[in-house]
């Protein structure tokens, strides 16, 4: 009976000390995969590329790139600062001390952030940069296109890493299919042919003068007298435009004092 009292009371300790140190400790992600798919966006296929493309960006640019999908479940709550900082804490975990990328979607508020970490990646996606990538994301998910839109921002996450630091050049493809651009030109085409038709039938209702007589009264005119008035005074100032050097990326600091940078939104 005492034997069976002692393992009782060891089994007791044992479960306790269990439930404590689950209690005390962090949580903590694998750093083996680009690609955590808890909202099932991806099908097999499309999660193997996305591994494949996030690997090849770390191996010629040196930065990481990872795609983070999550349920309100996930990230503890349901504002957006609870995505947000689910993604900020994931980098400064996984990618401690190195230069990342990263793109978490909140499928349950329907929400994303791109967050990005390290001096290095710092430097190369400023603000503007980071404008464009938040374009490409964002356009993408609207239209339900979750894979293409990792594929858009790892291929221009990694041509802006080859042109090193620097802004946006405003010349980057927004991914405008040709069928788009033809439909925008004809629609174009149609509303500038039907406005200068109608300044064409306007000109032509009114009757041109072919000469000065026809703009004198009839009976003519006379010029009884002439005076000066001075009526009043106008003084305009224009002022001196100065130019900002601008630039740059807006930094902020994550729970674990780490520096971040980021763009999100609805969608």
């Amino acid at each position: 009976m005492r034997f069976f009292s002692c393992v009782l009371v060891l089994l007791t300790a044992v479960l306790l000390g269990g439930v404590f140190f689950s209690c005390m400790t962090k949580t903590v992600w694998a750093d083996d995969s680009y690609v955590r798919d808890s909202g099932n966006l991806f099908s097999d296929d499309e999660e193997r590329k996305i591994e494949e493309i996030c690997e090849k960006y770390r191996e010629e640019n040196g930065m990481n790139v990872f795609v983070l999908t999550v349920n309100n479940s996930d990230v503890g709550g349901s504002d957006d600062y609870d995505t947000q900082k689910y993604i900020e804490d994931y980098s400064d975990a996984v990618y401690q001390g190195q230069d990342a990328i990263g793109l978490i979607i909140n499928m349950d508020i329907r929400y994303f952030y791109m967050d990005i970490r390290g001096d290095n990646a710092l430097a190369v996606y400023t603000d503007s940069r980071q404008d464009v990538l938040y374009g490409k994301i964002s356009s993408q998910l609207k239209q339900v296109n979750y894979y293409k839109a990792v594929e858009e921002m790892v291929s221009l996450a990694d041509k802006y890493a080859k042109e090193g630091p620097g802004e946006a050049s405003g010349t980057e493809d927004f991914g405008v299919t040709h069928t788009e651009l033809l439909a925008s030109i004809a629609i174009a085409v149609i509303v500038s042919s039907i406005i200068l038709a109608v300044m064409i039938s306007a000109h032509h209702e009114k009757k041109m003068a072919v000469g000065a007589q026809d703009y004198i009264p009839k009976g003519g005119f006379q010029l009884s007298g002439q005076r000066d008035v001075f009526v009043r005074q106008y003084v305009t100032k224009t002022s001196k435009e100065t130019r900002s050097s601008g630039g740059g990326t807006t930094t902020h600091r994550s729970s674990s004092g780490s520096s971040h940078s980021g763009r999100g939104g609805h969608f």
